[in-house]
C-alpha cells in the first residue's frame, strides 16, 4: 500500500547501521520542524548541512544504501551497494557518498591535506577492469566526522542500468601529489570496514516521485482485525468539525519493518452545515451564499458539505532489504475542516 514491493524484516535498533541512523535523524528533523522550525533547525544544523536540508525539503523519497561488501585492490578500496527493489522515482535531486573520518588520522610525510577520489569501474574489450574518476573531496588530517562526496552523476548512471549491485573504488593520497602516491584509507582515518555499523560508509539519494497511496492492500492486511468506527460515528451529528482517529502499525502488523512512526492520527471531517454558518464553524464565502440561497429557495441547492481545508504530510521511515527508505506522502492527514 505504501509502494513497498514486499514485507521486509526490520533490524533491531541496537544493530541499526549508520545509514538508518542518518535517516532517523532526518525523520526526527522533519517531525519536529513542523512544530518549531527555528529551534530544531538551529539544533540540527550541527549534523545536517544547509545543502542537505535543502535536498531534504525538496525530495519526497530519501533512500540510504548500505555498503554490503568491501574488498581491497592494492591501494584502492572497493565498496559494493545493493540497488535491489530500489523505489521508482521521477527525478533524482542528488546523491552523496558519506564516509567517516576517525580521530586516529596520521600525517604522511608532513602532509596535512589529503584528496579522496571516487572511481567507477568499466570493462575493456581486452585486459583488466579500468577505473574512471567520477568525484573527489579534499580533507584535513585533523578532521573528525562525516565527509560527503557528491556522486549524483554516477548515481544517475546506476538508475539507468538498473543493476541489483553496483560498486565504486576509493583512494586517498596527499593533496598535490599524484594518485600513484595513494595510501591505505586507514592511514588518514577513513572508516571503510563494513563490520563497523556505527560509522559504516553509505550512500544517500534524494528523489522526487509525488508519492501516492496504492489502493491494493497486501493479503496479510485483509486478515487483520477490522477497525470499528461505531464509537466515533455514534458521537457525531453536531456541527462540522475534525474527528481524530488513531492508526497503529502494530495492529496492522507493519511494526516489524516500519522504523517510525509507531502510528499516526488520521482524521476526517463530519458534521452539519446548517444555517446560520457562524463561529466556531469555518465556512467559505461560497458555502455562506449557498446556505442563504437554500434558505430562500428550499430544494434548489444542497446543504454545504463538511470537507477538509488543510491537509498535512505523513512521513514514514522503513527498511526494505539492505536499504532504508524515508517517504513523504503529501495531503495525508486532515488538520482542519470547514463548510464548503
Amino acid at each position: 500500500m505504501l509502494g513497498v514491493s514486499g514485507k521486509p524484516s526490520r533490524l533491531p535498533e541496537k544493530k541499526m547501521k549508520s545509514s538508518s541512523k542518518f535517516l532517523l535523524d532526518v525523520y526526527k528533523f522533519l517531525k519536529d520542524d513542523d512544530g518549531n522550525e527555528n529551534r530544531i533547525r538551529k539544533r540540527s544544523v550541527l549534523t545536517l548541512s544547509a545543502d542537505i536540508l535543502d535536498k531534504v525539503h525538496t525530495s519526497d523519497i530519501i533512500v540510504s544504501l548500505n555498503n554490503v561488501q568491501r574488498k581491497s585492490k592494492g591501494k584502492y578500496e572497493k565498496l559494493v551497494f545493493s540497488l535491489k527493489n530500489f523505489p521508482e522515482a521521477k527525478a533524482l535531486i542528488g546523491a552523496e557518498l558519506r564516509l567517516y573520518q576517525a580521530a586516529n588520522a596520521k600525517t604522511y610525510r608532513s602532509h596535512s591535506m589529503y584528496q579522496i577520489s571516487v572511481y567507477k569501474p568499466f570493462e575493456t574489450i581486452m585486459g583488466p577492469i579500468k577505473l574512471k574518476k567520477v568525484a573527489e573531496k579534499i580533507t584535513a588530517s585533523e578532521y573528525v566526522g562525516w565527509i560527503s562526496i557528491d556522486i549524483s552523476y554516477l548515481f544517475r548512471l546506476w538508475l539507468k542500468t538498473k543493476r541489483s549491485l553496483e560498486e565504486i573504488y576509493i583512494s586517498a593520497f596527499p593533496y598535490g601529489l599524484s594518485e600513484s602516491e595513494a595510501l591505505h584509507s586507514s592511514l588518514i582515518g577513513l572508516v571503510l570496514n563494513s563490520d563497523t555499523s556505527e560509522n559504516q560508509p553509505f550512500i544517500v539519494s534524494f528523489l522526487q516521485n509525488n508519492n501516492t497511496v496504492n489502493l491494493r492492500l497486501p493479503r496479510h492486511i485483509l486478515t487483520t482485525k477490522n477497525y470499528d468506527l461505531t464509537d466515533i460515528l455514534s458521537g457525531m451529528g453536531g456541527i462540522c468539525e475534525v474527528y481524530p482517529y488513531k492508526v497503529s502499525f502494530k495492529e496492522l502488523m507493519w511494526h516489524d519493518w516500519i522504523i517510525a512512526p509507531a502510528g499516526f492520527t488520521t482524521s476526517f471531517c463530519e458534521g452539519r452545515c446548517k444555517f446560520p454558518l457562524k463561529w466556531p464553524i469555518q465556512a467559505t464565502n461560497h458555502a455562506i451564499m449557498q446556505s442563504l440561497i437554500r434558505l430562500k429557495m428550499p430544494g434548489t441547492f444542497p446543504e454545504p458539505r463538511c470537507a477538509p481545508t488543510h491537509l498535512d504530510p505523513l512521513t514514514i521511515l522503513y527498511r526494505e532489504g539492505e536499504n532504508t527508505i524515508l517517504k513523504k506522502y503529501n495531503d495525508m492527514l486532515v488538520s482542519g475542516c470547514s463548510c464548503q
